[in-house]
């Protein structure tokens, strides 16, 4: 049964504003975005919250939806897709966890939308680990909150549409990715990239910790002549080594408890493009073993299986660590080094190349007024000096988040050096990294969710970041729950 209280159905005049002033904004931000018609399912029992969902919904006349009471009336629809599926949590005859698997393997083109009374993070983000798009709960926002969500939805996808096109128009130009920089440091790093992507020499990227590396990375790969095949990027240090294995080289249907379904691994989605394993140093030493077997033979077998899979990719490292130190001290395999030795890309730290910070910074100024929808806003003579004379620990990942925060702490079209927020930790200490960032990450989520009153897909969409990597934030911030 679902679960709401009366303030979910208060459907007033106020909320109605509130619906169409969502709706004007996501028409705005779609721009020149051609009308789509998106076929709705809206899975409820409860006829009532139903109506409110479908006339919020069908505000847009591109909108079609269909209103199913029951699992079993979804399930009986499954031969008919759906662009996006709403899901309430409770139904009669069943739960959002045993219906999701079904429609994302009937529709695995569809966006599933979970609408819901359950509050508990921890069910959220399993949820969206299954594969749900967007978990949005049931409050006075939801209508509001759902629209924003639907119009996301669809300028991704018309986005991805333009992308294609113009792949074809630019033949073979980059687009888009860029190391934003005039320093000479960065020149000679451009040169390396240039010669990486005339061969299939592997690379191996270093540098500190928010340096760019995978930026490097995407170049070398758009600049190839595997631009038309994936890039496939993997940050080792962010899965669970008890999951390294299953992600890099996928699982059989029964493998381990809750391999509900076969899982193709990152080697195999890379096939006929480009590989990054970014924080190479960090993976757990029985996988560099399948690793160094799987570069020499191009074939692996997944988790639970015993059939070969080839996959033809090209490789590219990267790593804030050095890999010869771990190898002296028998933290990393001196075969699978030796086997990785290739064109190495040394990427300079923001310290070493002061010239570029106020092009990066004007670089990220004009892009947040855009994201914040704010003037253009110009960077002050004094505020150009506090940032030159910052060590930026944190590199470019650092200046992005200083930047973003003076952007809106901004008072009409400039930019003062008291918007410039630089915390004593990281203005005091280089070898305070980890807890510098840890800590710009807290504030700048803590910031972004009152300033989208708790909106988590948007918050994520301006920190570029999935939503189920949101949540696990929130749940190792619990002070940030309280704002949403």
């Amino acid at each position: 049964m679902s679960i709401h209280t009366d303030k979910n159905l208060f459907f007033c005049k106020a909320c109605l504003r509130k619906i169409m002033n969502a709706r004007r904004y996501a028409q705005h931000d779609q721009g020149s975005m051609t009308n789509q018609t998106v076929h709705i399912a809206v899975v409820e029992d409860d006829a009532l919250y139903a109506r409110v969902l479908r006339y919020t919904l069908e505000q847009d006349p591109g909108h079609e939806v269909t209103h199913y009471a029951t699992t079993r009336e979804l399930k009986e629809s499954l031969h008919t897709p759906a662009d996006i599926y709403l899901l309430d949590y409770y139904l009669p005859d069943g739960t959002a966890e045993t219906m999701l698997p079904g429609i994302l393997e009937r529709q695995p083109a569809a966006r599933v939308i979970i609408v819901s009374g359950q509050e508990d993070v921890a069910v959220a983000a399993r949820l969206l680990k299954q594969g749900a798009y967007d978990y949005i709960l049931k409050d006075a926002d939801t209508q509001e909150k759902l629209l924003a969500t639907v119009q996301h939805i669809k300028r991704t996808r018309w986005l991805e549409q333009e992308n294609a096109r113009l792949h074809k128009a630019l033949s073979g130009k980059t687009p888009g990715v860029a190391l934003v920089g005039t320093s000479p440091e960065l020149d000679a790093v451009r040169e390396l990239i240039a010669k990486a992507a005339q061969a299939e020499i592997t690379v191996g990227i270093t540098g500190e910790t928010g340096t760019g590396k995978e930026v490097a990375a995407r170049l070398i790969h758009q600049q190839s002549k595997r631009a038309h095949g994936p890039f496939v990027a993997v940050n080792v240090a962010a899965i669970p080594q008890e999951l390294v294995e299953s992600e890099l080289f996928g699982h059989e249907k029964g493998a381990f408890t809750g391999a509900h379904a076969r899982h193709i691994g990152k080697l195999e989605q890379a096939h006929g493009g480009t590989l990054l394993l970014d924080e190479l140093g960090e993976m757990p030493a029985h996988i560099q073993v399948k690793l160094l077997r799987a570069i020499q033979e191009r074939s692996f077998s997944r988790v639970g299986g015993n059939q070969l899979v080839s996959s033809d990719f090209r490789l590219i490292t990267a790593t804030h660590r050095d890999l010869m130190a771990q190898v002296n001290a028998g933290a990393f395999r001196q075969d699978l080094y030796y086997r990785l030795l290739g064109l190495s890309i040394v990427l300079p730290a923001l310290r070493q190349r002061v010239a570029d910070i106020p092009v990066l910074a004007a670089h990220f100024v004009q892009d947040y007024c855009k994201t914040h929808h704010l003037p253009v806003t110009l960077l002050s003579a004094p505020a150009l000096d506090r940032l030159t004379a910052h060590t930026w620990p944190g590199n470019v990942r650092e200046l992005r988040a200083v930047m973003e925060l003076a952007v809106v702490l901004a008072n009409g079209h400039t930019i003062q050096p008291q918007d410039i927020r630089i915390t004593p930790a990281a203005a005091d200490k280089d070898t305070g990294e980890e807890y510098t960032l840890a800590e710009y990450q807290r504030r700048l989520v803590a910031r972004l969710l009152q300033k989208y009153q708790g909106n988590v897909l948007a918050v994520a969409r301006v920190l570029d970041v999935g939503k189920s990597t949101l949540y696990r934030m929130l749940q190792q911030y619990p002070e940030l729950k309280e704002i949403r």
